[in-house]
């Protein structure tokens, strides 16, 4: 998977940009997040578990509800 994960790496690299105002819906949200941080797991660049945590805490506030159940954001 050394292949696959590295032409990942290269889209994060230069099209993921975080500050993008942008509808987020349902728990399915959470797994750009999840997507990098393994990305992370698989190169172990540093970036990329940096980038995951950025994200995660964007995305904190969808949770932030009576239930604890993701709005949509």
């Amino acid at each position: 998977m050394k292949p696959q994960a590295d032409e990942a790496r290269t889209l994060i690299d230069t099209k993921l940009n975080l500050d993008q105002d942008i509808y987020v819906k349902d728990l399915r949200s959470r797994s750009p997040a999840r997507s990098i941080a393994l990305h992370y797991e698989l190169t172990g660049d540093k970036r990329l578990l940096e980038l995951a945590d950025e994200l995660g805490r964007r995305m904190l506030p969808m949770f932030n509800s009576p239930t604890g159940m993701p709005m949509n954001m």
